[in-house]
């Protein structure tokens, strides 16, 4: 479409002796006057000055762009966006526009190198990267309880060194890809779900499963086959619940010791020791010190002469004061008891052992001085049990305590009562059995 040419040609200029244009068209003094047909014959392209609206930034050049001039939005304003600009900016802040031509402070910094956004990453920071490898989502506020957090939907890599100023969660499998960890502060394990609370695991034949070292010394090593070592011992605040459970044996000198002991105390108490050596040292450390002690086993007793003592053997060894044990002067006695009540147990015997006992008892009432001594059949069909007393003798009277036998849990027991205004607690029961029958 060519140019509309026109009508008349001037061959010089016009002087124009009026303070306005030469087409009155060309200028109004009001904004609305664009639109209310003040202006006649308006063409596509004319431009009117409006100069002098109530409103100043009404003011300024206009060019209609459309040919209905009743629509204010086909005028429009030549040099929009440009000239003067309002608002206001601090240095270092980058710019943001809030209107057509005013700004203000963003919330996004640039000092010395580094920018900084200073509000809410919800707010702020939302960006959307798409590459070979697929889209990645980074943006904010997507924890599950709706904190401010920044969220990377497919994963980070983060070359270098990290720091982290807070708690570090892990929902998902941690997997440490070298062999070193390292924390400066205490490691705290707690575990409010289904336990183990820590598991640990080493692959490879001979290799330590886990070492606890004190700087100051002592060590723990779990080794190869969940085997325990240390330099250290095993202690607890109460005997009573410290309790230590194992299908094998447990070894250590402080245990060889207490076995020996314990060996040495069955012998006494069960199998009434073999040795019992008089000797004339005047204490235990006399002997310990001064005498040999060739020949002696764990369960061996000696008797002191000068001060009727016997002490049995725990340890090999004897050579020290704290391997002997005091023990009761009268090692052919099965039992030693008193302070009884009546009808207490004195003795018992399984009937897989026995249907069939001869006890010979001797019993002294402490507040007089007065023997009993007799011969006791305790005979039994593994249902009731009967106690037969023969060849009673006593310093008394009347016999002044009175034996019986019952059955108790697969176990033939033997018991006793005071008779004669006697009281048992005063009472030291002193027996032997034999002739024991299957």
């Amino acid at each position: 479409m060519s140019r509309t040419t026109g009508t008349f040609e001037f061959p010089a200029n016009f002087e124009v002796k009026k303070q306005a244009p030469l087409d009155a068209r060309l200028t109004t003094p009001l904004l609305s006057e664009l639109t209310d047909s003040s202006l006649p014959f308006p063409y596509k392209g004319m431009v009117v000055a409006v100069t002098d609206d109530t409103t100043s930034s009404n003011n300024g050049l206009y060019q209609l762009t459309d040919a209905d001039d009743t629509n204010i939005n086909n005028w429009e304003r030549v040099g929009a966006g440009a000239g003067t600009i309002d608002g206001s900016g601090t240095s270092g802040n980058m710019t943001l526009w809030d209107g057509i031509s005013t700004i203000t402070d963003s919330v996004i910094t640039e000092a010395d190198g580094i920018v900084s956004v200073n509000a809410p990453l919800s707010s702020v920071f939302n960006i959307a990267l798409s590459s070979s490898l697929g889209e990645v989502a980074l943006s904010a506020g997507h924890s599950a309880t709706a904190e401010d957090v920044l969220y990377v939907s497919t994963g980070i890599d983060v070359k270098g060194n990290s720091t982290i100023y807070g708690d570090l969660s892990v929902i998902g499998d941690f997997t440490y890809i070298d062999s070193t960890v390292s924390v400066t502060s205490a490691l705290s394990v707690i575990n409010t779900g289904l336990g183990p609370a820590m598991y640990v695991e080493q692959a490879g034949v001979g290799e330590t499963i886990a070492q606890f070292k004190d700087t100051e010394g002592g060590t723990i090593t779990i080794t190869d086959g969940a085997n325990i070592n240390m330099d250290g011992g095993i202690q607890s605040n109460s005997v009573n619940t410290a309790t230590v459970s194992a299908t094998g044996r447990v070894d250590g000198s402080n245990i060889s010791t207490i076995e020996s002991k314990v060996e040495g105390l069955y012998s006494y108490l069960i199998n009434n020791f073999d040795t019992n050596q008089i000797t004339t040292a005047t204490d235990l450390s006399d002997f310990v010190t001064n005498y040999p002690k060739t020949g002696l086993d764990p369960g061996d007793v000696i008797t002191l002469s000068a001060t009727n003592t016997a002490y049995i053997l725990g340890d090999n060894d004897g050579s020290a004061n704290s391997d002997w044990l005091e023990v009761n002067l009268k090692p052919n006695f099965l039992f030693y008891r008193g302070n009884m009540s009546d009808y207490a147990t004195l003795d018992c015997v399984p009937l897989s052992s026995a249907k069939s006992s001869k006890y010979i008892i001797q019993v002294e009432d402490n507040t007089d001085g007065a023997l009993f001594y007799g011969e006791i059949n305790v005979v039994s069909d593994g249902t009731i049990a009967v106690a037969t007393e023969y060849a009673l003798n006593h310093t008394t009277v009347f016999p002044f305590v009175e034996f019986g036998a019952e059955v108790v849990n697969g176990r033939v027991c033997l018991s006793a009562v005071a008779l004669e205004s006697k009281n048992m607690t005063n009472f030291t029961f002193k027996g032997n059995r034999s002739n024991l029958f299957g």
